[in-house]
């Protein structure tokens, strides 16, 4: 019974991993737009610009 589920896993994990690595990559960037966005956002308004 173990020696499916630990082939499973061994099978599935590396996948799990390159996944979780993707979404963490992707959040970071749509945050770090937004972070950027934000940021020349209030220099604009600083500077009186529209």
């Amino acid at each position: 019974m173990t020696v499916p589920i630990n082939a499973f896993l061994a099978e599935a994990l590396p996948n799990l991993a390159i996944f979780l690595t993707v979404v963490v990559a992707a959040v970071l960037s749509i945050e770090a737009e937004a972070i950027v966005v934000r940021f020349l956002r209030h220099r604009q308004i600083g500077r009186g610009e529209p």
